[in-house]
């Protein structure tokens, strides 16, 4: 029996390699990075992009939400933000993107932490697929 456990203990140690990267290192990883890797915010680094924000410019009332989400691709875990935002002007018409769902092309997704602080997020609409593409760098 103790050689049994001993075997299993073996192969459930060789077969768990998954590495966690704290998503303010992912930007030191350029090229692969290995599957069942998680890129995960384990010091709490994106609590200072997340929440809401309100403000006008040019006649317009802006609300933004930041929050947080785990998303899975190529069998790699990634904590990321995701931005929603409101924009009204002074005749009550409005773009709203608060209520669309985690995967619409309108929820503008989060990439990575730069070196310098800032978070890089990245929009590309219902364009995309033309090769328009857009980034965004919030620094706070």
């Amino acid at each position: 029996m103790k050689l049994f456990q001993l075997l299993l203990l073996f192969i459930i140690s060789f077969t768990c390699k998954a590495q966690i990267i704290p998503v303010e290192n992912h930007f030191n990883y350029p090229n692969e990075i290995p599957n069942g890797t998680y890129i995960k915010d384990v010091n709490n680094a994106l609590n200072k992009f997340t929440g809401t924000w309100i403000g006008s410019y040019d006649n317009k009332n802006y609300e933004v939400v930041i929050g947080q989400k785990t998303i899975s691709y190529l069998k790699i875990l990634n904590d990321i933000i995701l931005l929603r935002y409101k924009i009204t002007d002074s005749n009550g018409t409005f773009i709203n993107t608060l209520t669309l769902l985690d995967d619409s092309d309108y929820v503008i997704e989060g990439e990575y932490i730069n070196p310098s602080g800032s978070y890089q997020l990245d929009y590309g609409g219902y364009e995309y697929d033309c090769g328009v593409w857009y980034y965004f760098y919030q620094n706070l």
